[in-house]
């Protein structure tokens, strides 16, 4: 039986205990840490030491070459684009599941593992499905929705059904020492800068200002640049008689266009460059419901699909932050289907 297994070791709690279980479970536990970018090049010395901590070999790989090209560039693109990208899903396939397939493939390990919260099983026509981890408030199936067959055949999640709170414990009755960071918010790579800034500096990104207007065209103010607000944003609006919220970002004529509260849900929207986890549509597309930020309330919607893999969504709700660039991901119950990128 081949028992090898190749861990992505972040060097924080959630990874080690699953290094921990795995080791629990008979696993050969190797570990696998990705420098993608400045930030991760620091964090070297602590991965290293909790894999000697854990008792485990651990590989470091210097990706950043790959993670400009296949991420950060793709994310700049978006951004000129008027879109609000959202790099970190792509990046799950594209990055890390890549790298660890590939050092599986390397040291001849049959599996691959992190420690995220979300559960794999196989259907009974053995088709491999992503299942929300148990802990509703950890769960990051959302996150993992651009993996498809070939990652998950080979993918074992140990924490899919714990709660945070187990995954303390257990670092706490094995005698891990690992210092407990908080959980950054922002993009890795921005190190703590405003992305308008590293893409000046990185990219040589500029705009120009423009109009900010009613939906009736009525004028109120100037913006600085359309990549500074997003869909329902309110922060940075001009005053009025009421709360503005941002209804629309049109870069062919440089307008923001502002409105009231009542302006800004819509039922509708469109996806493309859908993804469905077990490589095509479902045959049934009843009971769905879709989420389109990582911690927004899913709400039951209703999938047209139509041609060159995009899809038209109604939702049972209006929604308030449906955003160009940003992903919708589709739930059926428990099971993630797949996900698309909002048009």
């Amino acid at each position: 039986m081949n028992n090898q297994v190749v861990l992505g070791l972040s060097g924080g709690v959630d990874s080690a205990v699953a290094a921990v279980l795995l080791k629990q479970a008979d696993y050969a536990v190797h570990g696998l840490y990705l420098v993608t970018c400045p930030a991760y090049q620091q964090g070297i010395s602590k991965a290293e030491a909790l894999a000697k901590q854990l008792d485990i070999p651990l590989t470091i790989l210097d990706i950043q070459t790959d993670f400009q090209q296949k991420v950060i560039h793709p994310f700049a693109q978006s951004y000129y684009a008027c879109q609000t990208p959202s790099p970190c899903l792509e990046c799950n396939r594209v990055i890390k599941w890549h790298h660890l397939l590939n050092q599986a493939d390397v040291i001849g390990a049959r599996y691959v593992a992190t420690g995220h919260y979300a559960r794999v099983s196989q259907n009974e026509a053995g088709q491999f499905e992503l299942h929300k981890g148990l802990d509703p408030n950890k769960d990051q199936s959302y996150m993992l929705s651009r993996l498809g067959q070939k990652e998950l055949k080979h993918t074992i999640f140990p924490l899919g059904e714990l709660t945070k709170h187990d995954i303390r414990a257990i670092a706490e009755t094995t005698g891990l020492k690992i210092p407990e960071s908080e959980e950054s918010q922002d993009l890795c790579f921005l190190q703590g800068t405003n992305y308008r800034d590293y893409l000046k500096e990185y990219f040589s990104f500029s705009e120009s200002p423009g109009p900010i207007k009613l939906s009736d065209g009525t004028f109120l103010a100037e913006h600085q640049g359309l990549s500074a607000y997003t869909i329902g944003q309110r922060k940075g609006l001009p005053a009025y008689k009421h709360a503005l919220f941002v209804i629309e970002k049109r870069p062919f004529d440089n307008t923001l266009i502002v409105g009231g509260l009542d302006e800004l849900g819509q039922h509708t929207f469109s996806v493309h460059a859908i993804n469905w986890i077990t490589g095509q549509a479902p045959q049934k597309l009843h009971n769905i419901h879709t989420k389109i930020r990582y911690r927004a309330t899913p709400v039951p919607c209703e999938i047209s699909l139509t041609e060159d893999n995009q899809a038209q969504i109604h939702c049972a709700t209006p929604l308030r932050d449906i955003t160009p660039g940003q992903f919708a991901v589709f739930y059926q119950g428990e099971c993630v289907l797949g996900s698309g990128v909002i048009l």
